[in-house]
């Protein structure tokens, strides 16, 4: 019952308790439709704790690890609503089924199979089968990727028993993986690691289920099946983050490492935990975990949810204060363009006149001068007319007809604003080849130079064939493909001609969903102001600029995520129309690739020698003696610049070795900015842009 009230003069007087009393902001704020998953206490509840240390159990069985010695010292509090375990484990009446227990270990093992789950596991399990024994409730769990796995995960668990047994009725079995399930939904609901970390998630729920007690057995499984009370001191909350000590550090480096808690290593002490930086599994013995700090600032996803529809500034979930990120100001330092005030006329056209509003116009556009009456006829579009209409009567009749209302429009001539003036001029001259590149497959057939945007897209098949980028497989049940599409570009040289066309197979990564087929996304390119400052040193220097293309570059990219993708059109294997692409490799398109393909480059290129930037991280130097080469990475356009022509050579030949490069000589364009040189004068002018 949430409240109670009485019928006076009809009317309900609700009868309001301390808990359901809201200021008016909050209620303006719909606080009172978030459901939250515990109520926040002043001071932090060691039972609740110990509920989302153990996998979300519940308080009876608590109270028997309270019983029996483990938490002798804790004191038993009720538990507060947990919409995880509500999300976890809710289900439908339960129909008791009785059958004969074992009355020694071994003497009867349970077992069952899982899946698939709709999301590969890291790792790439998809299935996990259990093998539970009926006396002590002592329970084995194994992660497989195929069903076929299972006798093979069985003889390895026949053979660490080392004891004969007889498979029976599932009941057991089928109860256990219920409340894996349960236990995995709960605590995927209650952390902030991906759905693909139910692997470790589950392994963890099989690993607590060992260590507490449950109404069908009177001890705990890992008693009865070792003779020996299990411990808890070293059990913490799945998820929560934790400070890892690192290996060797420098001196002037942080010691510790900020990671997640995914589980418990088999065979070893310590801690499974996940490195967000290095995406890696590390097993340690030294951490301190941030258990408190994880649950006081916790945010229930459904309290997120709420206020991301809202709108409200959503505060930090995990990290303290001292972790958090700093703001990445995005051309922060690029003045805003103003525009110019002064009219141009005659057939000299000069770009730089020409400047588009930017957010307001009010903020951005200079005043123009017109004339007194223009200004009155404006108004008179703007402000509209004001019309004395007749009051509407409450009722009606439906027999009478609605007169027209006759509305007084403006009888000035129309003008377009002066402000546009020199954008039709500036669209009049731009050549009408530049327009001309097709927008989709369709248009791409029906062009005039359809045969040569055809040997495009062979081109770019061929590289996905011999980069073995994917492979035909059976959709597999629950997995929704994301698309993919052509993109069409005609790459021009130095006077402006169409050198080369090119075709490009994307993927539709908007369809992805973070946690299934991506996670880290992040990959930097060089800033504009950076490339500037190397173009300056090389005209200053007199040094040489050359300039290469990495074809089908993001191909490189290896992918920890198993993708499905439907065949491209125009592609389509005849017979296997039902089939989907695998992706082995990450291709255009995808949110992971550009990542993926930087990732690559930057461990390739250290090998040669080249140091990064520590300002700049798409930015590289070698030297050697008096000799220097700077290279640029801007996503798949790299620059050379350097002193020695051998050495840029070598450079450049290391390069073509390692990955499919397009020499273009020296450089000419750069991020569509059409470069003229003048060596004589040591000048490198940029005059604007080409397209």
């Amino acid at each position: 019952m949430i409240c109670s009230g009485s019928l006076i003069d009809g009317l309900y007087i609700l009868k309001v308790t301390p808990e359901l009393q809201l200021t008016n902001s909050e209620v303006n704020n719909f606080d009172i439709v978030a459901p939250l998953k515990r109520k926040r206490p002043i001071e932090l509840s060691y039972t609740y704790l110990w509920h989302l240390r153990l996998g979300h159990i519940n308080l009876d069985r608590i109270s028997l690890l309270v019983k029996d010695g483990p938490l002798s010292s804790l004191k038993v509090e009720a538990l507060p609503t947990c919409e995880s375990c509500l999300e976890g484990k809710m289900t439908k009446r339960p129909f008791p089924l009785k059958g004969n227990r074992a009355n020694d270990v071994l003497e009867l093992i349970h077992s069952d199979l899982c899946g698939p789950m709709s999301v590969q596991a890291r790792g790439g399990f998809e299935y996990f089968v259990t093998f539970t024994d009926d006396y002590s409730r002592y329970g084995y769990i194994y992660l497989l990727r195929r069903k076929s796995e299972c006798f093979e995960k069985f003889k390895a668990f026949k053979a660490e028993t080392e004891k004969r047994h007889s498979l029976t009725v599932n009941g057991v079995a089928e109860r256990r993986n219920r409340t894996l399930m349960e236990m995995v939904r709960s605590m995927m609901s209650y952390s902030d690691l991906p759905i693909s970390f139910w692997g470790h998630a589950i392994e963890t729920a099989a690993y607590i289920l060992n260590l507490v007690p449950s109404k069908s057995v009177p001890k705990t499984p890992t008693e009865l099946w070792t003779g020996r009370k299990p411990s808890l001191k070293h059990v913490r909350m799945w998820g929560c983050p934790a400070h890892v000590l690192k290996g060797k550090t420098d001196k002037l480096e942080t010691k510790t490492e900020l990671c997640f808690f995914i589980g418990y290593p088999r065979g070893t002490k310590g801690g499974l935990f996940y490195s967000p930086k290095d995406k890696k599994i590390i097993v340690s013995t030294n951490a301190h975990y941030l258990e408190e700090d994880y649950i006081r600032n916790h945010i229930p996803k459904s309290q997120l949810a709420l206020n991301e529809l809202r709108g409200d500034t959503i505060p930090a979930r995990i990290f303290p204060s001292e972790h958090e990120p700093e703001p990445f100001m995005v051309g922060a330092d690029i003045p805003l363009p103003q525009r110019s005030g002064r009219n141009v006329s005659g057939p000299e056209f000069e770009t730089s006149d020409i400047s588009l509003p930017v957010g307001d116009e009010e903020n951005v556009e200079a005043p123009v001068h017109v004339p007194f009456e223009e200004h009155i006829d404006e108004v008179q579009d703007v402000v509209p007319p004001v019309i004395n209409l007749p009051a509407l009567q409450p009722q009606q009749d439906e027999g009478v007809a609605e007169q027209p209302v006759v509305l007084r429009r403006s009888g000035r001539t129309r003008r377009p604003p002066v402000r546009y003036t020199l954008l039709g001029e500036a669209f009049d001259r731009i050549p009408e080849e530049v327009n001309t590149e097709p927008v989709c497959y369709d248009d791409a057939l029906q062009d005039k130079d359809a045969d040569k945007w055809l040997v495009a897209m062979k081109s770019e098949m061929e590289s996905m064939y011999s980069n073995q980028v994917w492979e035909l497989v059976e959709p597999p049940k629950g997995v929704k493909p994301i698309g993919c599409k052509w993109i069409y570009k005609k790459k021009r040289g130095i006077d402006g001609k169409v050198q080369t066309y090119k075709a490009r197979l994307v993927a539709k990564g908007y369809t992805q969903k973070e946690g299934i087929d991506y996670e880290e996304t992040f990959s930097p390119v060089a800033m504009l102001k950076s490339i500037r400052i190397l173009l300056s040193i090389a005209a200053y220097f007199d040094y040489e600029i050359w300039q290469m293309d990495v074809k089908t570059a993001f191909l490189n990219g290896s992918l920890d995520e198993c993708i499905y993708m439907k065949q491209p059109e125009g592609f389509i294997t005849n017979g296997q129309e039902h089939l989907l692409c695998k992706l082995n490799r990450s291709i255009y398109g995808l949110k992971q690739a550009s990542r993926s393909w930087n990732t690559c480059f930057d461990q390739t290129i250290k090998t040669f020698g080249f140091d990064q930037c520590h300002d700049e991280s798409c930015v590289y130097k070698k030297w050697n003696g008096k000799k220097v080469v700077f290279l640029v990475l801007y996503v798949d356009d790299i620059l050379l610049i350097g002193n020695c022509i051998g050495m840029l050579t070598s450079v450049k030949d290391w390069l073509s070795q390692r990955f499919d490069m397009k020499d273009l000589g020296e450089a000419a364009h750069i991020l569509g900015i059409k470069l003229m040189r003048n060596r004589k004068k040591n000048d490198r002018l940029i005059p604007g842009t080409l397209y």
